[in-house]
């Protein structure tokens, strides 16, 4: 190994890095296009995202005066469920809502009451009334008069069933949120909150079934902007979408796994030329195209472990006939496991990839101090050593 086959090896990595983006770009076209067609024939079976609007009362002689109901209580139950189409995972649930409001007395006697359902929403089970009174429905608003002249508060209570995508919000229209709570019941325990949203007024407890129970309780809560409750339903990553996340990242593994046998190389004095390093990037290369066009036929765990097994297979029934077996596996076969499978699958461990990759690249930077540390890197390259200065007259 000398200066200008290190170059060499550096321009192999620069040129398998350039065609991994493309094939990166590739699936994440694939799967767009896919998601585009599919998500439109979910969206019709169960609806967007869910955002319900929170009811507006407003006084008949004084339209300036809209505000929030003085009471809510809100109760919903999530039942929800992965769906599986083409490269795409669904995320879509069921939920029951119930909401009961007061409207207190007022010196004007009559309001408007105005609640919107969520837009393009699926509504099954409808039930709208203010006392024993039905309120009207009509393009998804429910509307109604309240008489607000007796001496005790109105009661208005709205419930349905409907079905939806991702998550649920509810929205309190830019109104304050008095005497309000809020109880949601899921059928799952990983719960979580919208960035936007309002967080529990109470730890999420563990609900019956497995699932758990969050409440939001206030005495009176000022309007934020953009401010929601809301529960964003457990997502599982699409095919497609890991398939291009991890070829992104092959050219890491690539790094690590050159790094690790061009050390031994010197170490061991072994004969590779570029032409080696560029086979070894084209074996590594198989892994992420086939993997790429398996997960359209096998799942997504099928398809990484053929794809592995085969890539792995290339570069080790290559480098026995130049290395031995013993050797090839030993050195190449282990920092291929490593840097090439350990790595990519560190990817279906949402949340542990990043810290995966970085313990393992301090473990190898450690191993790598360890075994060059007595190296004299001007005998290794004798063509980059320092040359005597020059005398000039």
């Amino acid at each position: 190994m000398n200066t200008n086959k290190l170059l060499l090896v550096a321009v192999i990595f620069i040129v398998a890095t350039a065609g991994w983006h493309v094939l990166g770009d590739t699936i994440e076209t694939r799967t767009s296009s896919a998601y585009e067609k599919l998500g439109r024939d979910v969206d019709r079976m169960f609806g967007p995202e869910l955002v319900q609007d929170a009811p507006v009362i407003t006084p008949v002689d004084d339209e300036s005066q809209a505000r929030g109901p003085d009471v809510t209580d809100i109760a919903c139950r999530f039942e929800h469920e992965n769906r599986y189409r083409g490269l795409i995972w669904f995320s879509v649930f069921r939920v029951g809502f119930r909401a009961t409001y007061l409207v207190h007395p007022s010196p004007a006697g009559r309001a408007r009451f105005e609640m919107r359902l969520p837009e393009r929403a699926n509504i099954d089970e409808l039930v709208a009334r203010a006392g024993d009174r039905e309120l009207a429905v009509a393009d998804g608003v429910i509307t109604g008069e309240l008489d607000l002249a007796g001496e005790a508060p109105v009661e208005v209570v709205v419930s349905y069933a409907s079905t939806g995508q991702d998550s649920w919000r509810y929205a309190p229209q830019g109104k304050d949120l008095r005497n309000f709570r809020l109880t949601a019941t899921t059928d799952f325990p990983a719960i979580d909150y919208p960035s936007t949203g309002l967080s529990p007024t109470q730890r999420a407890t563990d609900a019956v079934g497995g699932g758990k129970q969050a409440a939001w309780r206030y005495e009176r809560l000022l309007p934020a902007e953009n401010r929601v409750i809301g529960i964003l339903m457990p997502a599982r990553p699409s095919a497609g979408v890991l398939a291009a996340r991890i070829s992104e990242f092959a050219p890491v593994s690539l790094f690590f796994f050159f790094t690790v046998m061009i050390t031994i190389q010197l170490l061991r004095n072994l004969r590779l030329h570029p032409i080696n390093y560029l086979l070894i990037a084209a074996g590594f290369f198989a892994f992420h195209i086939l993997l790429g066009y398996l997960v359209d036929h096998l799942t997504i765990h099928v398809a990484f472990w053929v794809s592995a097994a085969v890539s792995v297979f290339l570069v080790l029934s290559y480098l026995r006939l130049m290395l031995g077996m013993k050797t090839a596996i030993l050195f190449a076969g282990a920092a291929q496991m490593i840097y090439l499978v350990f790595f990519s699958y560190a990817f279906f461990w949402q949340g542990w990839t990043g810290l995966t990759v970085v313990l393992g690249a301090i473990l190898t930077l450690f191993v790598i101090m360890q075994l060059t540390g007595r190296i004299d890197w001007n005998t290794r390259f004798p063509d980059a050593a320092r040359r005597p200065a020059v005398e000039t007259t």
